[in-house]
């Protein structure tokens, strides 16, 4: 075997529309110039278009306000050809379209097409630093939740899995633990249709799968009344354990997730007997959480010898100088060198499309392991 394996951690690659999509009964609409509408355009010719429509308008209806109307006719042909439940409307800056009101704007396309109405900016020139500019939306994890209003809670015992942008894989443990002892599961992108989308609402927990999304269970606290509690452990089997715990508490049923712990534990042991005498490289590649990944496989013997990260944050530079103090000589790298495989973009796009469904929980953890795993077998094969 090479003397280091190199291994790309598994994930999916973050996309506004996409993430949008999971919202049943969603159209999107994105109004502005061409110029600034055309990126957006090219990729929705291979993702959701049948979910996302494009208005260009000219430099002189921005001069001269013709937009509006024509914004609010875009949303009325929209909401007659696709009977939409929802809608939100997308613009690409602030200084595309400068000077409009989007309260008022939204408001007179529900008063027209008779269904909520959103706005969402994207690609935002204040964005950049030194930029002081007033956002004028919410963020894409708690738009996600807006549509929801508040209700009666539930009768029976239900909870919903709040943070996981394309749904939540089957398999997962948390999932089984939940429905084995009496309570409903929902969750965004299993929704069938708006009003079970709706029904979210009456929930009695939301339980938050990754910590960016904490804002969310915030949101949706303050919006709905609705208490929230995180199960991500951020690759930390023990701090997962303890987690799983507190949503036992809370909800008032055994949640025992002793088992999926320690097979873990045995299989992270396995795995690092397998390769002794051989480093492994990990490519972050689309992980959200590729650095407390390291932290947890050195922590269990496995022999990293550094780690290249797609994504690099204050967060991840505090994370670095954790783990380098801890393990010295490991290395943390950027892979903004990293060149595509011809045609690799348009295959990403294409799979952004229908994005698989993530795990969480434990599941999570084994998800990693199989990637090592596999990656050890082709080599010894």
């Amino acid at each position: 075997m090479k003397n280091e394996l190199t291994v790309r951690l598994p994930g999916v690659p973050p996309a506004i529309f996409p993430t949008l999509a999971g919202i049943p009964g969603l159209q999107m609409l994105f109004v502005g110039p061409f110029s600034c509408t055309r990126h957006g355009l090219y990729t929705s010719i291979l993702q959701l278009r049948e979910q996302l429509s494009f208005l260009c308008v000219s430099e002189a209806d921005v001069v001269t306000g013709l937009y509006l109307d024509k914004t609010i006719q875009a949303a009325r042909e929209i909401a007659a050809e696709r009977t939409p439940s929802c809608m939100i409307l997308i613009t690409c800056c602030q200084n595309a379209l400068i000077g409009t009101d989007y309260a008022d704007l939204t408001a007179r396309m529900e008063e027209a097409v008779h269904i909520p109405v959103r706005y969402l900016e994207v690609n935002r020139l204040n964005l950049y630093a030194g930029r002081k500019a007033e956002t004028m939306n919410l963020p894409t994890e708690l738009l996600r939740y807006d549509f929801l209003v508040p209700a009666p809670k539930s009768p029976e015992p239900s909870v919903n899995l709040i943070g996981s942008p394309y749904g939540v894989d089957g398999g997962c443990e948390l999932i089984s633990l939940l429905e084995s002892n009496g309570v409903t599961v929902r969750e965004l992108c299993a929704c069938g249709d708006f009003k079970e989308y709706l029904k979210m609402a009456s929930a009695h927990l939301n339980i938050v799968l990754h910590r960016k999304y904490d804002s969310a269970g915030e949101f949706l606290k303050k919006k709905l009344g609705t208490p929230w509690l995180p199960l991500y452990g951020d690759y930390d089997p023990e701090l997962l354990a303890a987690q799983y715990g507190g949503l036992a508490r809370a909800l008032g049923v055994p949640l025992d997730a002793g088992a999926y712990e320690s097979a873990l534990e045995e299989r992270t042991g396995v795995l690092a007997k397998s390769l002794s005498g051989q480093s492994v490289y990990l490519e972050g590649g689309d992980s959200e959480s590729p650095l407390e990944v390291c932290r947890w496989l050195l922590s269990r013997g496995v022999n990293l010898s550094g780690v290249a990260l797609h994504n690099f944050s204050t967060v991840a530079q505090e994370a670095e100088r954790a783990l380098r103090e801890a393990w010295p000589g490991f290395r943390v790298e950027q892979d903004i060198y990293r060149l595509s495989e011809p045609g690799e973009d348009i295959r990403r796009l294409r799979e952004l499309k229908r994005p698989l469904p993530q795990p969480a929980g434990f599941q999570a953890l084994h998800r990693v392991l199989d990637a090592l795993e596999n990656a050890v077998g082709e080599v010894k094969a």
